[in-house]
C-alpha cells in the first residue's frame, strides 16, 4: 500500500483543526451555561461555592482556548 500523499495528509490535518475548533466552542457554550445556571440557583447551599468554581474552571488558561 502506498504511503498518504502530502494533499491526504495535511486535509487531515485541517479537518482535524476545524473539528477541534468546534469542539472548543461548544465547551464555551456549555461553561457559560453551567455559569447562568448557578447564579441562578440562589436558594442552593453550596451555590456561592459552584459559582466560584464555574468561573474558576472557565478563567483558567489550561481550559481555556483561544483560536
Amino acid at each position: 500500500m502506498a504511503p498518504p500523499s502530502k494533499l491526504a495528509i495535511a486535509t487531515g490535518v485541517v479537518t482535524r483543526l476545524v473539528k477541534e475548533e468546534a469542539s472548543y466552542h461548544k465547551e464555551i457554550e456549555q461553561q457559560e451555561a453551567r455559569i447562568k445556571k448557578a447564579e441562578a440557583n440562589e436558594g442552593d447551599e453550596n451555590g456561592e461555592y459552584t459559582l466560584k468554581q464555574e468561573v474558576q474552571s472557565f478563567g483558567n488558561p489550561d481550559t481555556k482556548h483561544d483560536h
